[in-house]
């Protein structure tokens, strides 16, 4: 699938990212924007359309895509501890994050739509189930059976030692 990219830095854009102090793209367009490598930590995307941006090996740590578009934005190696996507279009985005520790998604049919994960991230949304009752021991064995006893002892006390 083709990206969009911009040919040149937008001034609007770059003067918010040299500026000193908090970062507010708030509502702001900008398809295809390459912020790879930024420190972006709690920066605010609300309301911001980011379809096909480079966020790869960002800091966003704390920050704010809150009904943004993120549609096919790339993550990768992003550090998103504790970002919020509440009700933002993640569909298509690649999110093989070094970090996503508590971030906040949206759960509806099309969150994750197409959306690519590192192995560990995908096994973890998979073993949140986990943390509920199963409905019987058969649908507990038969997890068990699709992603292998050694895994499932794995992310068991990986979650168990987690703060929720």
């Amino acid at each position: 699938m083709a990206t969009t990219t911009l040919s040149s830095p937008n001034p609007e854009i770059e003067a918010i990212l040299n500026s000193s102090g908090s970062k507010s793209f708030k509502g702001m367009k900008m398809q295809g924007y390459d912020f790879s490598g930024r420190d972006l930590k709690g920066a605010d995307f609300r309301g911001a359309s980011v379809p096909w941006c480079n966020f790869s090996k960002c800091n966003l740590r704390y920050a704010n895509f809150e009904h943004a578009n993120c549609f096919g934005a790339n993550y990768d190696e992003a550090d998103l501890h504790r970002a919020n996507f509440k009700n933002a279009d993640i569909s298509m985005a690649i999110m093989t994050a070094s970090d996503m520790f508590g971030v906040t998604i949206t759960l509806e049919c099309s969150s994750f739509k197409g959306v690519t994960l590192k192995d560990g991230w995908w096994y973890g949304f998979l073993f949140y189930a986990l943390l509920m009752k199963p409905p019987s021991k058969e649908a507990e064995d038969k997890l068990i059976a699709m992603i292998g006893l050694n895994r499932y002892t794995i992310l068991r006390e990986q979650y168990a030692r987690r703060r929720l």
